[in-house]
């Protein structure tokens, strides 16, 4: 998304892409991503993408459920219509990696270039012995265990304490009708004694099911298009090295405030379902107003408390 940012409206801006994979198609790209207005669709509409966005968006997948491991039911919202056009919509994520990728000028993205380390005069080095050099800024989107990240930071992944596996039940209504009416072209998650089963309806109809992961609060995707809006904001205002090092130090002040607001809604979202015993009854109450705080602020929890408890 960043490059196709940069690349929009004759920029100036040269991008390269160096992607470890082979080729587009070369592994799953997992489940579904919601979009929303304000960060994923607006970067959409930025990118000149949103049109092409609303072939493959699906807003009757917003529906989901919260129950236990008996399916009683703490939360349940349904989707919006078919023909609706509003609300936070759920798209493929190879499709919308396909829509980005498509997007790009040919020659921008470099297959099968996995980086190993960045040596001294930023000189990036690749698995296959090639190596690539003399550019004016680095992006390290290359995941957790970045070679990139340690050149600026000593911080570290640590484990969460939950792990899990992942499936997919294909032509899902036929095969597991059940199941299939209780996703109800959304999400079903399951909650009970530390762990948790997570269903999501792919735009095939096939269902994909995790056993895992912490109950992320649905701002992933999101956040990081509201990144790559601001950063190439203001990669495209500099005109100089100078002006670019003042620019992207501002984004990075910026992000890491907006990035730890994100990693600490995971966290207590995370705490409330997995590691609160008796949860998700005993939890789900600081599970609720902690969405909506995250998504409203702080003061919208002084008012909605009492509700929740009622």
């Amino acid at each position: 998304m960043l490059a196709r940012l940069l690349l929009n409206n004759d920029s100036h801006v040269t991008v390269t892409i160096f992607e470890s994979e082979s080729s587009i198609d070369f592994r799953s790209q997992g489940g579904t991503l919601d979009l929303h207005e304000k960060t994923g669709q607006a970067a959409l509409k930025k990118a000149g993408l949103f049109d092409a966005f609303l072939k493959y968006a699906r807003y009757d997948g917003e529906a989901f459920k919260i129950a236990d491991k008996n399916l009683l039911c703490y939360i349940t919202q349904q989707g919006s219509k078919g023909s609706s056009t509003t609300g936070r919509p759920e798209i493929d994520r190879p499709r919308l990696r396909e829509l980005i990728f498509r997007s790009l000028p040919e020659g921008t993205i470099r297959w099968s270039k996995k980086l190993v380390k960045i040596s001294d005069g930023h000189v990036l080095s690749f698995a296959n012995d090639s190596t690539a050099s003399g550019f004016d800024l680095i992006v390290g989107a290359d995941g957790a265990w970045s070679k990139v990240r340690p050149l600026l930071s000593d911080a570290r992944p640590y484990y969460s304490g939950i792990a899990g596996h992942s499936l997919l039940i294909s032509n899902a209504e036929q095969q597991v009708p059940d199941l299939h009416k209780l996703v109800n072209r959304g999400n079903l998650f399951a909650f009970s004694d530390g762990k948790s089963i997570m269903a999501q309806q792919i735009g095939d109809g096939s269902i994909n099911v995790a056993t895992w992961a912490t109950p992320f609060a649905g701002e992933g995707v999101d956040l990081a298009f509201q990144d790559a809006m601001k950063l190439a904001a203001a990669i495209k205002a500099s005109h100089s090295s100078q002006e670019l090092d003042r620019k992207v130090e501002a984004f990075e002040r910026d992000m890491f405030q907006r990035a730890t607001e994100t990693q600490q809604l995971t966290y207590d979202m995370m705490t409330a379902m997995f590691f609160t015993p008796g949860a998700p009854r005993e939890g789900i109450e600081r599970y609720i107003l902690r969405a909506v705080r995250g998504e409203l602020g702080p003061w919208i929890t002084t008012l909605l408390t009492p509700v929740v408890y009622v």
